[in-house]
């Protein structure tokens, strides 16, 4: 099984791409980079869907962004569940998008069956930046420290001031690859080719992190969670 499509909801249309059978797998963030990152061979076992959310969507202009809050995410995911027509999901995000795995499932504890988040941050973007840059300058190798001071050198001002907020924020992602990626040369602007990028909705959904604690019970989340880290220097 082989599809596209795409959904509207409300300011918003997401896009989705599924591939392969078998057990439902979302995979939410983007549905253009994150098809092009898992591995190809979940889909002989798996339904592999992979759903945009919003600030990485079609967005109208006209929207308020102070509107957008978990619940809009939530209910976002819900109707693209809802639009494959799975009864239930494994929701799987990765970054903070794994966060908002999570939060779908406190708020729709029915439709997840499970719940996977990989290198999500378990607190506020301030604290989180504060342990990133710890860790990058308590660990990262002498070469890829270079390589990243390369990879920023190459992001003249006179190149910044000719891009979009959005190709900015590719391009700066890009060249941070470094901090992600094994391999220091990896270049990863493939997998960004053809993305929508709304840096105002980037801002908002960065902020519904400022104060955040990964947490939940049993109460709200009946789905096993899985928690992803690479803790090793």
């Amino acid at each position: 099984m082989s599809q596209k499509g795409s959904i509207q909801v409300d300011g918003a249309i997401l896009h989705y791409a599924i591939e392969g059978t078998g057990i439902p797998i979302l995979v939410i963030g983007s549905a253009t980079y994150y098809s092009r990152t898992f591995s190809r061979h979940l889909k002989e076992c798996c339904t592999l869907a992979f759903a945009d959310v919003r600030h990485f969507a079609e967005s109208d202009v006209a929207l308020s962004v102070d509107r957008i809050t978990f619940d809009t995410y939530a209910n976002d995911i819900d109707a693209i569940r809802g639009r494959l027509g799975f009864k239930q999901v494994v929701v799987v995000g990765h970054s903070h998008h794994g966060n908002l795995a999570l939060e779908y499932a406190k708020r729709y504890p029915d439709r997840a069956s499970h719940v996977v988040l990989i290198g999500s941050p378990p607190f506020g973007v301030k604290r989180t930046v504060e342990v990133r840059d710890y860790y990058w300058a308590a660990y990262a190798s002498d070469d890829r420290k270079a390589a990243l001071r390369h990879n920023r050198d190459t992001l003249s001002v006179e190149q910044g001031a000719v891009l979009s907020p959005s190709d900015a924020f590719i391009c700066q992602s890009v060249a941070d690859g470094t901090k992600y990626w094994y391999d220091v040369t990896y270049d990863a602007s493939w997998l960004w080719h053809g993305m929508q990028v709304n840096m105002e909705l980037v801002s908002r959904f960065r902020g519904l992190f400022d104060e955040y604690e990964l947490s939940w019970d049993l109460t709200r989340v009946k789905a096993p969670v899985l928690v992803i880290y690479d803790g090793a220097p």
